[in-house]
């Protein structure tokens, strides 16, 4: 009864998890559709490739967060582990993309 407990918040927001996930599912896939259309002129700049990246990060992170609080029958502290995980890596990969694209920028 205890772990039925803990996953009944969630399952109140399934259809904003479904949305949030479909929305950044199909902004990544926008994303790296006009990446792979303008690779040439991507490369062509220095800092643009370490941008489009930290975009196509940011946004899988959302997703992985939506899909994470869909994942069914999971303790909300397991989740939490899931979104905090997540989090952390998002915001340590594109914080490393800004400080390599601002030590390029001043060199």
């Amino acid at each position: 009864m205890a772990a039925f407990l803990l996953t009944v918040p969630l399952a109140e927001w399934h259809d904003y998890f479904v949305g949030v996930a479909g929305s950044a599912a199909a902004l990544t896939g926008l994303i790296t559709v006009a990446v792979s259309i303008g690779l040439n002129t991507i490369i062509a700049h220095p800092q643009l490739p370490d941008r489009a990246l930290g975009s196509i990060i940011l946004l899988l992170t959302v997703l992985l967060t939506a899909l994470f609080c869909l994942a069914p029958g999971q303790p909300v502290a397991v989740v939490g582990g899931e979104v905090l995980a997540t989090g952390l890596l998002g915001w340590g990969s594109t914080s490393w993309l800004s400080l390599k694209a601002f030590r390029t920028t001043d060199s």
